[in-house]
């Protein structure tokens, strides 16, 4: 259905401010490393997979926009793909309540997100959210028809990267009248990771010392929108 042309161009005009070569470059350091499905030229090109997806806007969303954004491209990747889920929390009608680091979504429960195992990454997370849209199981969960253009379903869902220290929220939330009001946040970072500097600066970071990163963090937001595209795209439907 999608050709990774295609998913390099829908990514580029989803983001703006990253241009289709340097996507491309991303696309391709991800295929070199066997992280993104192999694929040749012309009638023989793969399917993208909403995996594929996935890797390709981490990638993207975890490099510099300027400068030497793509050499070790997947290196970063790598940084925030294979974060993990911590746990998080969960407001409804009810009030709120702390959760392990499974999806749970009642009342809008999005299966390819709720299936995930305790512990999963960032990568998987992100993977099952495209595939959810490419299937309509996502919109038919807020209660949405695929072809609305609302204003405030893109609100559904909020991703952040977060920087220096790898980071990244997930936040879904109802937003549609007569649904059960539900607002969910997973957060994933370095629970599981190897990456000894992330765990140390963490750690730091839990005990109040910021002098690790300094007086800089820098937080990259997008919303079901951009991921809107990649599942219509890779569900046949852009």
């Amino acid at each position: 259905m999608a050709r990774s042309t295609e998913l390099i161009h829908t990514l580029s005009e989803a983001v703006a401010v990253v241009q289709p070569a340097t996507v491309l470059l991303h696309d391709r350091a991800l295929m070199e490393a066997g992280i993104r499905t192999k694929t040749k030229r012309g009638r023989g090109a793969a399917d993208m997979t909403a995996r594929d997806a996935a890797n390709l806007l981490i990638s993207v969303l975890a490099s510099p926009i300027a400068g030497p954004n793509v050499k070790g491209s997947v290196d970063r990747w790598r940084q925030y793909a294979e974060l993990r889920s911590d746990g998080g929390w969960m407001r409804t009608e009810a009030g709120t309540k702390e959760l392990d680091s499974r999806w749970h979504l009642p009342g809008c429960e999005i299966g390819h997100l709720t299936a995930l195992p305790a512990g999963h990454t960032a990568s998987e997370a992100l993977t099952a959210i495209i595939a959810s849209i490419a299937d309509g199981s996502f919109h038919h969960a807020i209660g949405v028809e695929e072809g609305d253009n609302l204003f405030t379903w893109p609100s559904a869902l909020r991703v952040q990267f977060r920087f220096p220290v790898p980071l990244i929220d997930i936040t879904f939330r109802t937003v549609v009248a007569g649904r059960p009001k539900v607002i969910e946040d997973h957060s994933y970072y370095f629970g599981g990771s190897s990456d000894v500097q992330g765990d140390e600066a963490f750690r730091r970071a839990e005990s109040g010392d910021m002098s690790w990163s300094g007086d800089l963090t820098e937080t990259r937001t997008i919303t079901l929108e951009t991921l809107r595209r990649l599942g219509f795209l890779i569900g046949g439907k852009s």
